[in-house]
This record gives C-alpha cells, sequence and structure tokens, in this order.
C-alpha cells in the first residue's frame, strides 16, 4: 500500500465518513472516494467492513502466526499478544472479536463489543455466553462455516437478541465478516469478526 492509502486505511478504522476523512487529508471527498475504491481492488472486497477484515486479519495472522502454530488455543493465555495486537481497534465504532478453536472460545472482544455481555465472554466458548439463545444460531453456523472452508463469510442482516452489559435485554440486526486467521503453515486457528449494527447505533 502507499503511504496515502495506509493513511486512508487508518480512517476508515476510525469509522470516518469520506467527507471527515476529505477534511483530516486535506484532500476532496472524490479523492478519499477513489483511494477507497483502489483499497477494495486491491483486496478484492466489496465494503468497508470486508476491507477491514482482510487487513485487520492480514497483519493479525503475520503477527501472531508463532503463537497459532500450536493446539493448545483454548484461552486466551496462548496467544500473549492478542491484545497489544489489537489494541488499535480498542475503541473502533464497530464490533471487532475473535474466536480461537473449532469451539470458537472468545479471545478478544473490543471494548463496544463486550458491552453485548453481562459477564466477561473471554476464555468461554460462544454457546456458553449465548446459552439458549436462538437468535444467536446464525453465528455459530457461519462461524463453523468460515472455520471449515478457510473462507471469509459475509453475512447480512442477521437479527440477534443479546443481553447487555448492564442486565437489560436488546434485539438488533447486524452485518458482518468473519475472517479467518490462519498460523505459518496456513491452517486455520480462529476467526476475526467484524460487525456493525444495521441500525447505525453504538452504544
Amino acid at each position: 500500500m502507499t503511504d496515502r492509502q495506509k493513511q486512508v486505511l487508518a480512517l476508515v478504522a476510525r469509522g470516518l465518513t469520506n467527507k471527515e476523512m476529505a477534511y483530516e487529508l486535506g484532500i476532496t471527498e472524490r479523492g478519499v472516494s477513489a483511494q477507497i475504491s483502489r483499497l477494495f481492488m486491491a483486496f478484492k472486497v466489496r465494503n468497508r467492513a470486508q476491507l477491514l477484515a482482510e487487513t485487520m486479519s492480514t497483519s493479525f495472522g503475520e503477527k501472531i502466526a508463532f503463537e497459532l502454530a500450536t493446539d493448545a488455543i483454548a484461552d486466551r493465555r496462548a496467544i500473549p499478544n492478542l491484545e497489544q495486537e489489537l489494541f488499535a481497534y480498542e475503541d473502533a465504532p464497530f464490533l471487532v472479536g475473535v474466536t480461537l478453536g473449532p469451539d470458537h472460545v472468545l479471545a478478544y472482544q473490543n471494548r463496544l463489543s463486550r458491552g453485548l455481555t453481562v459477564t466477561s465472554a473471554i476464555g468461554k466458548t460462544h454457546r456458553d455466553v449465548y446459552t439458549g439463545d436462538a437468535s444467536q444460531t446464525w453465528w455459530r453456523e457461519k462461524n463453523d462455516e468460515a472455520y471449515a472452508t478457510g473462507r471469509p463469510v459475509v453475512i447480512s442482516s442477521a437479527v440477534s437478541r443479546f443481553q447487555r452489559g448492564d442486565g437489560t435485554w436488546e434485539d438488533d440486526t447486524f452485518s458482518c465478516v468473519a475472517q479467518p486467521l490462519r498460523n505459518h503453515l496456513g491452517r486455520v486457528r480462529g476467526i476475526l469478526w467484524i460487525c456493525v449494527r444495521d441500525s447505525g447505533v453504538t452504544r
């Protein structure tokens, strides 16, 4: 990537609009749109969520390849640098999460994602955290698909019901990308999730 493309990508990760990016970079909105279009073509993606998933998983996968080489990935302690590598996305305006292994053990959630669970989900399987919640079935099915096939899976407008950190229940729809994370041997060892609320509301 060019230096300008890296700048644009960093602003996309912050959730800025084209107008806001144009102001930050001192260029026109048309110029921003052209840069984003080039990034879409370069990474063979169709939208910003897919772009972020692709670039994050590539960077993330390279940095933790050694840690993911082992099958001992039952909890986040098996990957000591996990939070450090994902720190840039801690306050992102979209949900970021990482699961490890075929049982989908939650290894990382950014601040927005953590707000969707009553208690800490780290080190637990998704099924244990969302036990008995039929609206979460789509998530597990798509996670299984991405893990088994090694290909990114796109989810559009999936209905989900969850209990927020304050104990209240909420219904919303999410559009997500499930991006496989591979070790240095090319084997899938986890899934990087990026989701946006279709309602556009971030809390």
